[in-house]
């Protein structure tokens, strides 16, 4: 548990976000255990404003707890990432998600593990897949989503096809049925906190 010094930024309300960002999803009652688990260092109180805050490099922001889930926004997941989200789930003995989107690259992506097996890992961006590990989860194809690799080499594709591409929207909607849709945040928490930033 964090003990704040007179000295701390003071703390503001809580802040969305969700589009042009990357986060991991981790459910757990201790951010300090969550920051040092995926490799943060250097972490110190922060307001959410500094935390939330749009740039070209914008720092990681550890959200406290809420709703039994710590959020760590921007933060990019590492080139091996099955292996991550398999070590960090498997350490903390929990869910770990990941998400993101960037619509400018029509970049999105999202994972799942749990207990130290990772069921779900998907990235596209560019027109090309990057990682497609595991089939695709119940959420997905509730969703009735569409992956660009489906559409490699197919020049008989539908307009409907098209629509249901995943996108940053289909990110968000398994961000609120996985863990929790950061776009919410602002609605459901209005307690001033202080969240923490870091470094890897």
């Amino acid at each position: 548990m964090f003990w704040f010094k007179r000295s701390d930024p003071t703390p503001d309300k809580p802040r969305s976000f969700g589009y042009k960002t990357q986060w991991l999803a981790v459910r757990h009652d201790d951010p300090k255990r969550v920051a040092v688990a995926v490799g943060l260092r250097k972490l110190k109180p922060s307001t959410w404003a500094k935390g939330i805050a749009p740039g070209l490099s914008p720092p990681i922001f550890v959200t406290p707890v809420l709703d039994g889930w710590v959020l760590v926004v921007e933060f990019p997941l590492p080139n091996d990432g099955v292996p991550f989200l398999e070590r960090v789930s498997a350490e903390l003995r929990t869910r770990v998600c990941h998400f993101a989107s960037h619509r400018g690259v029509s970049a999105v992506s999202w994972g799942f593990a749990e207990d130290g097996y990772v069921r779900r890992l998907y990235t596209y961006a560019d027109g090309q897949t990057y990682t497609n590990h595991g089939d695709p989860m119940p959420e997905e194809v509730e969703l009735g989503l569409r992956y660009g690799h489906e559409f490699d080499g197919n020049d008989d594709v539908s307009d409907d096809d098209w629509d249901k591409l995943a996108d940053e929207g289909a990110v968000l909607v398994l961000a609120g049925t996985w863990s929790i849709d950061p776009m919410t945040i602002e609605k459901r928490f209005t307690e001033p906190s202080l969240g923490w930033i870091g470094k890897r």
